[in-house]
């Protein structure tokens, strides 16, 4: 099968809600890895507010498509009911003698009928990105059909299914076992679930990327927040280090910096200030003077974070270097980052579970060419839909 080209992603209002709209964010990443994507939804508020974020953005394209309403005829309330009992003539009540199509006869059949239809896709796609509705906290009666339709033209032009697990995996509708070709699951705890569930290990496929995962994740969390800056974005091929400045050890700052300097893998520099005064001197005087000089000599470009930014920039980035241990250096590891303190002095090296403490020029080059290698294997959404594809 060649590559996927053109994807189309149908969207209602709860996996908006669920997701407090982060959930368009996984379409940039789409949009970024080369995709031809198509937001398909009926929601308005949804096609205005995605029509503005994705404005600049050509390959991402919002569809409306309203919902219609059906005028039934006497006739065709017959047609259908003789339909529904042909099809379902031999199905019982459980634990009964009762035909099923007798008990729905009673409503005239009507309750079996949407209130509202969608027009047939006709538009040719190469998968198909479904979010996974909740059985638990069931879609509208709109969106039942939307998502319907969405389905019923996957299965009559045989385009695969690639499933993403929004709601709580204990909402997974049983039917969609059968209805969707692959998943996606952001935790191996998910995967165990859909083991269990008889879905064979080779449907389900672990999402990895913090970012992309985040988006689609019915949890906030204000940390993972910030890998959503809008300004700001590192690519899965480049390195975001973390320089957070000190009021001492600037001897150690500068080695830090030739070290960078000299990497042969591609980076972004973060230097964090921390909000410190010399007498006289405010943090930024001695920076101007005594650090600024080496990183246009060394690095030449970087992004200047004021006090309190080191999260979001650790967020943002993979490293966070310091030449004395601070409390940061230990929330890296949660997050799958690297913590380290760099420090020539230091003679003996404490072991110590979630930073790793460095004294060694080489080691240090070492370890930030390691946590380039781990980025590059972490699975993005672009890896599952080219091995699906495969």
């Amino acid at each position: 099968m060649s590559r996927p080209k053109r994807l189309l992603f149908p969207l209602g209002e709860r996996e908006i809600e669920i997701t407090d709209w982060r959930v368009l964010d996984f379409f940039k990443g789409l949009a970024a890895a080369g995709y031809t994507v198509d937001l398909l939804t009926y929601h308005e508020e949804l096609t205005q507010r995605a029509g503005e974020e994705f404005m600049a953005i050509a390959n991402l394209n919002v569809m409306r498509v309203p919902p219609e309403k059906p005028f039934w005829t006497m006739q065709l309330r017959d047609n259908f009911a003789r339909t529904f009992i042909k099809l379902n003539y031999e199905l019982m009540i459980p634990g009964s003698d009762f035909h099923f199509w007798k008990l729905v006869g009673f409503d005239d059949f009507l309750w079996n009928v949407a209130a509202s239809a969608f027009p047939r896709i006709t538009e040719k796609y190469d998968l198909i990105i479904f979010p996974i509705p909740s059985f638990h906290e069931q879609p509208s009666s709109i969106c039942d059909v939307f998502y319907t339709n969405v389905l019923y033209y996957a299965r009559e032009y045989g385009v695969t299914t690639l499933g993403l697990q929004i709601h709580p995996i204990y909402s997974l509708p049983p039917n969609f076992k059968y209805l969707i070709d692959q998943f996606v699951v952001t935790s191996e705890r998910d995967r165990r679930y859909f083991n269990q569930e008889n879905i064979a290990d080779e449907r389900i496929h672990l999402l990895e990327d913090i970012r992309e995962s985040y988006a689609i994740c019915p949890i906030e969390d204000p940390y993972r927040n910030f890998c959503l800056d809008k300004e700001i974005r590192i690519e899965r091929d480049e390195l975001g280090i973390v320089l957070v400045n000190t009021a001492k050890n600037r001897t150690q700052i500068h080695r830090v910096l030739e070290i960078v300097s000299q990497l042969t893998i591609a980076y972004k520099l973060f230097f964090v200030y921390v909000d410190f005064a010399v007498r006289d001197l405010h943090e930024k005087d001695v920076f101007e003077d005594l650090i600024q000089p080496v990183m246009e000599r060394t690095v030449k470009r970087w992004y200047n974070v004021e006090c309190g930014g080191a999260i979001k920039s650790l967020m943002l980035g993979d490293v966070m270097i310091a030449t004395d241990y601070i409390l940061p250096l230990s929330f890296a590891r949660k997050y799958n980052k690297l913590g380290v303190v760099f420090n020539p002095l230091i003679k003996k090296v404490p072991e110590f579970d979630e930073v790793d403490f460095i004294n060694d020029t080489g080691q240090l080059t070492q370890a930030l060419e390691d946590q380039l290698a781990r980025k590059k294997q972490v699975v993005h959404i672009s890896d599952i839909i080219e091995k699906v594809a495969s």
